[in-house]
């Protein structure tokens, strides 16, 4: 077998082997390494289960410290969550009574804009405090809250309708050669995305008013706070710099979300247009809330 291999050197089973050229012939030295096989055998199989025994030991140890590290932040939590709950159902009284006086009081003596700045506050705290409530009960129990995907299209007053490039360009051009009378923004995310649009359109300079329009396209960057941004700076802009009297809106009344975020920007609902919008084969109501430059200096100030 030696002989046929034709190496000068190898292992034939548990047998190593060297064969060296003399005058003669050839000679060939065989000695039995079975034991140092064995014995490497173990070796490979004792460091293995060491090996592995010690990165367990190291992943429980990293557990338990990860676990004690994160201790303090889980009881803060929990204190967190308790806080805003109490907190929350302490303030429903005294909401409730200010709410009732001034409602009495605006009955007795009719309508009065310090009343209605009263009123409307309240309001908002009120729905405030519920939404708290209402995160601070989804963590108690640990319930977390179901996203549906929606069209976008069924929450904008715009019908849906199919745009050529040719219908984009023209668009394009005719705004750019009419800015006096609308000023859009795109929206973007502080990793520089493109996440929507927000508009003034139909500056009127005599008037001194225009129309806010907003639109945030993909589900995903809704809910983060980009859209009350855009509209907080949208106004701030047409204030402070335009010197607008009036900025008005209309979104549809199924548009809850969209209404919360006017409404926490300072606009006030001023009537309903019955059967405004037509989408999807049926008729939508169509809220109208506008902001006077008085309300919002106010507010920010």
């Amino acid at each position: 077998m030696i002989e046929a291999s034709g190496k000068d050197e190898g292992r034939v089973g548990e047998s190593a082997y060297l064969k060296a050229p003399r005058k003669y012939g050839s000679i060939i030295a065989v000695i039995d390494i079975g034991n140092e096989i064995s014995y490497s055998r173990s070796l490979l199989k004792v460091t293995l289960i060491t090996g592995s025994l010690f990165c367990f030991l190291l992943c429980v140890l990293a557990v338990m410290q990860i676990r004690r590290l994160l201790r303090p932040v889980g009881e803060a939590f929990t204190k967190q969550r308790q806080f805003v709950w109490d907190a929350s159902h302490e303030l429903k009284t005294p909401l409730a009574v200010i709410s009732a006086n001034a409602q009495v009081l605006e009955h007795e003596l009719g309508e009065n804009e310090y009343l209605g700045y009263i009123v409307n506050e309240t309001r908002s705290m009120n729905t405030l405090v519920q939404n708290l409530l209402t995160l601070a009960r989804m963590d108690s129990s640990g319930q977390k809250p179901s996203f549906e995907r929606f069209d976008l299209g069924c929450t904008l007053l715009a019908p849906f309708r199919y745009i050529s490039a040719e219908t984009d360009r023209r668009w394009y051009d005719d705004y750019m050669a009419d800015r006096a009378s609308a000023v859009r923004c795109a929206i973007v995310a502080e990793n520089g995305k493109l996440v929507g649009l927000v508009s003034l359109v139909g500056i009127d300079c005599l008037s001194r008013s225009a129309e806010l329009s907003i639109m945030i396209g993909r589900s995903e960057d809704r809910l983060h706070g980009a859209g009350s941004f855009a509209v907080t700076e949208m106004l701030r802009h047409a204030f402070e710099n335009l010197n607008l009297h009036r900025v008005e809106l209309q979104v549809l009344e199924n548009n809850l979300c969209a209404q919360h975020v006017y409404e926490k920007a300072g606009f006030k609902l001023e009537g309903l247009r019955r059967g405004a919008v037509y989408k999807n084969g049926r008729y939508l109501n169509c809220k109208l809330y506008a902001v006077l430059r008085r309300d919002w200096m106010e507010r920010a100030a």
